[in-house]
């Protein structure tokens, strides 16, 4: 076989290995790199800064334990979750206090009452309420015709040492067995008031603030007191 012969024969061989290495039988890319390209185009693209809480379901528990301190004793307890409509909150609340919600022009209450034996005490509760989204201003003690105004009659100004960490403002009875606590939230304003007697303090007061203590924003989801 001559010189030229065998030329022709090597360059035949060579473009029939690289045919084969670079086509599939449908005469397709095969090549490994391309079909890794192909695949991370398949995936959605991860976006880090992408918050997608608002769009969940928050899960929370029906009940839970809990411990309050009585008489310098802890005490186990049972709490049960409150979870109003078209409120900003959830919390839990102690099994044996008795919940209501009033709604008004003015805005929405929350009312906590002691319900002791089955017997509802009308003078000892805690409310939470929620001002009006028309109220702009921080509501003003001196306006005597407002809900707050009405609440805060004939009580004195805390001064100093705050008995909530998140008030604005707060009042209080002269005998102490009533606290009102003035807060903000998102440009809202709410009202928490503390209604208890001598006789009933030592033992509803941790309890209202129980319901305080897990008091969580679904908005912004953090609580209304920090947890230690």
């Amino acid at each position: 076989m001559g010189k030229l012969s065998k030329f022709f024969i090597l360059i035949t061989m060579a473009f029939a290995i690289g045919a084969c290495g670079t086509n599939d039988v449908d005469g397709q890319p095969t090549d490994p790199d391309s079909e890794q390209e192909v695949d991370n185009e398949q995936e959605p693209p991860k976006n880090e800064t992408d918050n997608t809480w608002e769009n969940e379901e928050i899960n929370f528990a029906e009940q839970m334990e809990d411990t309050i301190e009585l008489e310098g004793m802890e005490e186990p307890i049972l709490l049960n979750i409150y979870q109003p409509v078209d409120a900003p909150f959830v919390t839990y609340v102690p099994e044996d206090l008795l919940v209501e919600e009033v709604s008004g022009g003015e805005g929405d209450a929350h009312y906590f009452y002691a319900n002791y034996g089955g017997n509802k005490l009308e003078d000892i509760y805690l409310q939470i309420y929620f001002f009006s989204e028309n109220v702009s201003k921080q509501p003003s003690a001196g306006n005597k015709d407002s809900t707050y105004g009405v609440a805060v009659e004939n009580m004195e100004k805390i001064e100093g040492v705050p008995y909530y960490d998140w008030a604005l403002e707060e009042y209080m009875s002269p005998e102490g067995s009533r606290i009102v606590a003035l807060g903000e939230h998102e440009m809202n304003y709410f009202m928490v008031v503390v209604n208890s007697a001598v006789e009933y303090s030592e033992g509803f007061v941790p309890r209202a603030n129980k319901v305080l203590e897990h008091l969580y924003w679904l908005d912004t989801q953090e609580y209304l007191i920090e947890q230690e």
